[in-house]
């Protein structure tokens, strides 16, 4: 199976999910991306190298796919390209649906972006595939992004796999100005929202007060 990565960001999910596949026999991944040689020098890249190609997104990726490279399927996290390089196309969101709205008045221009590649996401289609992190997230995708239920698949989240297996803590401590090798430590990086972040289950004053209460309950 040949797959093409198109990366918007290549978060967490994407890299991960990328990283499996890398990973598998009778598999070739190559990654569609700005800047690779940025990615290259993140720790996560140093850290955990993928075998996959990187290459440089150009203008012309976006009608031709990679010359000589034959997609079986595309994996999006944003953007589509303007053309469809492969038959098949999994959505692999770059974020959570309900921290949105991400409505389908939001998403206007990536429901068009669809319809010129692979067809309609907002009806069944046999070309097209929405991975959901859970019940939540399709709740939003279908009732909310406008998303048909058919093209939904919940698959969770492929970072969390990683997340939760552990590792020598020492390997990452040159990438980090504290300790956490020896030390119990916390990151808590919310992405953005359109209000506050938090804003669906309470005050954001109310919930990181709380959050870090909890932190330090563990000695962290």
């Amino acid at each position: 199976m040949n797959v093409l990565v198109w990366a918007t960001t290549f978060g967490a999910d994407l890299w991960s999910f990328t990283k499996y596949l890398d990973q598998k026999s009778g598999v070739t991944v190559k990654v569609v991306m700005d800047d690779p040689d940025r990615f290259r020098r993140q720790g996560v890249h140093e850290l955990y190298p993928l075998d996959a190609d990187l290459i440089e997104r150009r203008f012309w990726h976006h009608g031709l796919g990679i010359p000589g490279f034959d997609a079986d399927i595309t994996i999006m996290d944003n953007r589509t390209p303007f053309l469809r390089p492969s038959p098949k196309a999994l959505m692999l969101w770059h974020g959570f649906g309900w921290k949105g709205p991400d409505s389908e008045e939001d998403l206007w221009w990536l429901h068009r972006s669809l319809r010129r590649t692979w067809g309609d996401a907002r009806a069944p289609n046999a070309d097209f595939v929405w991975q959901c992190f859970g019940p939540w997230d399709k709740k939003h995708r279908t009732e909310v992004s406008g998303v048909h239920p058919a093209n939904c698949r919940l698959l969770g989240a492929a970072s969390h796999d990683d997340l939760r297996t552990p590792m020598d803590r020492s390997r990452a401590q040159p990438y980090y100005p504290f300790d956490i090798a020896d030390t119990p430590t916390v990151l808590v990086a919310p992405t953005w929202h359109y209000g506050e972040v938090f804003q669906h289950w309470g005050t954001d004053q109310d919930l990181f007060d709380r959050l870090v209460r909890r932190i330090g309950q563990h000695g962290a």
